[in-house]
């Protein structure tokens, strides 16, 4: 099988990924699995769970070599604007995307963790995505997707090989903050959110 075939079989669409795994998982852990088996399942669970948040944190707070230390060497990534192979290639990318963002914020939901039957040191996780983005020129939006990622155990630690990634939807939305009453009581200091955030993140 190709390159682009290979990439094809694991990436194209979400449901098939993800419905392969809502039944492989049903008898990933047998009877006979022995005490040990389940407990590195669970620590490979969080850890699996716990790149992709390590990855959203990095990425939003424009830590693009925090972000590049989720991939494997060699990873790729497919992304509306095509396929990036290499850190390089992907420090590239993502140098472009932080340049027009005053700001992002990544969240994912239902996420789900399933393992090669034949390899104990690759694993797939897919979820859903909402991120809410701010660029530098335009207005603000929600995008919705979904993430297909392959993952692999390298040295001990669990990294993105191989990243699947979707835009299926776009809305606009209305920033906060809130608009203060007359009424607001006296506060015990006048440190407030705006103090606590980046002032590149905040809309006056």
């Amino acid at each position: 099988m190709g390159f682009e075939e290979d990439l094809r079989s694991w990436s194209e669409g979400f449901w098939t990924p993800a419905n392969t795994q809502a039944h492989a998982d049903i008898k990933a852990l047998d009877v006979g699995t022995t005490l040990e088996d389940r407990v590195q399942r669970l620590e490979d669970d969080l850890e699996i769970k716990a790149v992709l948040r390590r990855y959203h944190n990095t990425y939003d707070a424009h830590d693009i070599e925090g972000a590049l230390d989720c991939f494997t060497d060699d990873a790729v990534q497919i992304n509306g604007r095509g396929t990036f192979i290499g850190r390089d290639s992907l420090r590239a990318s993502y140098e472009y995307l932080v340049g027009g963002q005053k700001m992002i914020m990544h969240y994912a939901t239902g996420l789900y963790v399933t393992y090669e039957s034949d390899d104990r040191d690759t694993a797939l996780l897919t979820c859903r995505l909402l991120a809410y983005f701010v660029p530098w020129e335009g207005e603000p939006s929600m995008h919705g997707g979904t993430y297909v990622n392959r993952m692999k155990k390298v040295d001990g630690r669990w990294l993105i090989a191989e990243q699947r990634i979707t835009f299926n939807f776009q809305f606009d939305i209305t920033l906060s903050p809130r608009e203060l009453g007359t009424d607001l009581p006296e506060p015990d200091f006048p440190l407030s959110q705006f103090d606590l955030v980046d002032p590149r993140y905040l809309y006056a």
